[in-house]
């Protein structure tokens, strides 16, 4: 499966399906196909911002005010809580609750500025996990069950599509 157009319509039925009987193993190689074929391939566009980020987090510590530093806080807040945890997670990937869509948009913007990627391919990933993880008792991080701890970090850099 070399076309990116199909790659792209088999994830997004992924991501779309809501109900279990949906996922078949048919889906599940397909998946592994997609994700064994993009994992070595580095996302410029989140590793150039990573790099700035983290020359303006040392620029920082010489400018530091407690004001900045209650913003910073807020704003990290609202992306990784407000945008992964209750956004992409629970919203997007769980259907756990409802919201107007001005809400559900708004949460879907705070979980994209955090670069895991957007909306689509981070809930099909998360099913993903769940599906290879959520079966005969035994629940594992992704982290974990990819390469360990070391390499979750760098998770993000690496391109998922």
């Amino acid at each position: 499966m070399t076309d990116i157009t199909q790659v792209l319509q088999s994830k997004r039925r992924l991501c779309l399906a809501s109900d279990e009987k949906y996922y078949t193993d048919r889906h599940l190689t397909i998946t592994d196909e997609i994700i064994s074929h993009n994992s070595e391939r580095l996302n410029w566009f989140t590793t150039i911002a990573l790099v700035i980020f983290h020359a303006g987090a040392i620029a920082a510590l010489f400018f530091f005010t407690w004001k900045l530093f209650l913003i910073t806080v807020a704003l990290y807040w609202a992306t990784t809580g407000l945008g992964i945890s209750v956004g992409y997670h629970r919203l997007h990937t769980h259907r756990s609750f409802k919201t107007p869509i001005w809400l559900d948009y708004t949460f879907a913007i705070c979980g994209a500025l955090t670069l895991e990627g957007g909306p689509v391919s981070w809930v099909a990933t998360h099913r993903i996990h769940h599906q290879k993880s959520d079966h005969d008792g035994i629940r594992t991080r992704p982290a974990m069950a990819s390469g360990g701890l070391m390499s979750a970090g760098c998770s993000s850099a690496k391109r998922i599509t």
